[in-house]
């Protein structure tokens, strides 16, 4: 999911015309504000869960839980316990960053083309005159 996200962001901060920025912003729309609400709530719904997460491994890298093993044998597993619950706070963390960014992209996209589109109208209107 991490790599889609971010994929997604790629896309949305590639410099682009007006057209295709319309495109991704008419296609956002569909998919998120269709069906009432539907789609942005699954997309809160989401990033809430992602942060959940976020936090429980945050909470596992602080407290590690015990094992039976003693000595050197435990030290090393007590080592790659942390280092699994590192990488996956890590990968859960840039996840959620990745939903936040992409979330605020093409927040932002939108209103640069609807600025964009506005300016365009004027533009034509003095010609037209």
């Amino acid at each position: 999911m991490t790599l889609a996200q971010a994929a997604v962001v790629l896309i949305l901060i590639a410099p682009m015309p007006n057209a295709v920025r319309g495109l991704v912003v008419k296609v956002y729309s569909t998919l998120i504000h269709s069906t009432h609400g539907f789609g942005s709530g699954v997309h809160i719904t989401a990033i809430g869960l992602q942060a959940l997460a976020f936090l429980d491994a945050l909470s596992k890298v602080n407290h590690l839980e015990k094992h039976e093993y003693t000595g050197q044998l435990g030290d090393m597993i007590n080592y790659n316990r942390l280092l699994l619950n590192q990488r996956n706070a890590y990968i859960l963390g840039f996840g959620l960053l990745f939903a936040v960014l992409g979330w605020r992209i093409l927040e932002l996209d939108r209103q640069i083309y609807e600025v964009k589109k506005h300016n365009e109208e004027i533009d034509e209107q003095k010609k037209a005159q």
